[in-house]
């Protein structure tokens, strides 16, 4: 469970990094879309079973969420 709190805490970050850029372009969909180069792996290596990826990604939305709106 630990991990998909990994994934709201640095989606945070990359939420707050996104709110920089226009929507749609290039830098925005790479921040959206960087944290699963790390996740995916993660979660294979470490045998999380797959009734947790919907966990994840819920919780990299959120961080997204809440990165942006709390971004200065």
């Amino acid at each position: 469970m630990h991990y998909t709190a990994f994934a709201l805490i640095i989606n945070g970050f990359l939420g707050k990094w996104r709110t920089k850029y226009k929507k749609f372009t290039f830098p925005w969909w790479l921040l959206i879309h960087a944290l699963f180069l790390l996740i995916i792996p993660l979660r294979i290596g470490l045998d999380t079973p797959a009734m947790s990826i919907p966990l994840f990604i819920a919780f990299a939305v959120l961080g997204q969420f809440i990165g942006s709106k709390y971004s200065t």
